[in-house]
């Protein structure tokens, strides 16, 4: 299914920090605090933004999509499309762009499901799909990846076929499923798992011990052991990083490919819950909350920021505030319940890194980072 949108160019909403150099670009239409916008960085430092967008008092019937260049905040492209009607809260599971920087991968992979493909030089629709894929034994469903041809969605998969469910969608054909596999659990090693689309791998694990396996044959391929717990594993080619989120703390640990370890950091003051890479990899920014454990403030994210590090090394080069706001969605059953946070994208330029984050009610703030020569 393909469906029209009317592009908008020259559209500009910017205001300029004191310095000349960050700004802030308001969100047309934008209404974050009920369904917080996904931004990414292309390869060329584009950056791109899509959130849902209001059709009623209550629901949301159309996703918009923006193409800004983030040194002026000017908004190059503007397209909105219908989307599966939806009630408002609503949270949008991801946003990506393909390694070649030419297809814009959109996913709400919850009920309504809808997943769609864009050009992202214009942001023209390729394709889009409704399809039900995943079923009530498939636990949090993510959208892992893309390579070249295919876009990898994965969820945990319960029950007695237990394990870690891999669905291959067409890029530019997002209705159509190449693949639908399931590589099971294998005992001892956990329930835990991150895909590694670029290396065509999959690691399982839990605490200190994870477990690389071939994508397709399900063989073991090496092993991981950490100095610390890793709550979850981010996995890109010939990098693993792996994120402690203790609360009150947090480490980030970096190993390659194999599992072993090349570096690691650890802040005393939050924990670490997602991170994400500049496209060249050299770069990334994790999202460290620190979460109250006292009976007055039990599970309160009391503060938040973007932590800006060089991959290499993992040395922290920025430390910048968030938001601490945090959307709810829940579904029909008691189970279905999604959390959305402000995510930060980062790209590495020359001689500067730009991030962008996402703020409330309806802006997105490009921040600009110098780097030393």
């Amino acid at each position: 299914m393909c469906l029209t949108g009317l592009p908008l160019l020259g559209y500009m909403a910017v205001a300029v920090a004191k310095d000349g150099q960050d700004v802030v670009v308001r969100a047309p239409q934008g209404d974050f605090q009920r369904s917080i916008a996904r931004v990414v960085f292309g390869p060329d430092g584009r950056l791109f933004a899509a959130y849902r967008i209001r059709g009623g008092a209550v629901n949301t019937e159309a996703v918009r999509l923006l193409a800004i260049e983030p040194v002026t905040g000017k908004i190059e492209v503007e397209r909105s499309y219908p989307a599966p009607k939806a009630a408002f809260p609503r949270v949008v599971d991801d946003l990506i762009v393909s390694p070649d920087g030419e297809t814009l991968l959109y996913a709400e992979l919850h009920r309504p499901v809808f997943v769609a493909a864009f050009r992202s030089q214009m942001l023209e629709m390729l394709s889009s799909s409704t399809a039900q894929l995943f079923t009530a034994e498939d636990f949090m469903p993510r959208l892992s990846g893309a390579t070249r041809t295919s876009v990898l969605l994965s969820s945990e998969r319960r029950g007695p076929t237990g394990g870690v469910r891999v669905i291959a969608l067409d890029l530019k054909n997002v209705d159509q499923v190449n693949e639908d596999s399931t590589l099971p659990f294998h005992k001892d090693e956990g329930q835990n798992y991150a895909v590694d689309v670029a290396g065509n791998a999959v690691w399982f694990g839990q605490g200190t011990s994870w477990f690389k396996h071939d994508l397709k044959s399900g063989d073991r391929l090496s092993e991981m052991h950490s100095r610390e717990d890793v709550s979850s594993l981010s996995a890109s080619g010939q990098k693993l990083l792996g994120l402690t989120d203790k609360k009150l703390a947090g480490r980030i640990q970096l190993f390659d490919s194999n599992g072993k370890e090349l570096a690691d950091t650890r802040n005393e003051e939050c924990g670490f819950v997602r991170a994400s890479l500049s496209p060249d990899g050299q770069f990334g920014v994790a999202v460290c909350d620190k979460t109250g454990l006292d009976e007055a403030h039990f599970g309160e994210t009391m503060w938040r920021r973007a932590v800006v590090f060089e991959v290499s090394t993992l040395k922290v080069v920025a430390s910048i505030p968030m938001s601490r706001n945090v959307i709810k969605e829940r579904g029909p059953e008691r189970v279905d319940f999604w959390i959305a946070i402000p995510t930060p994208a980062l790209w590495h330029g020359t001689n500067r890194l730009l991030l962008a984050v996402p703020g409330f009610p309806d802006s997105i703030s490009v921040h600009s980072i110098p780097l030393d020569k």
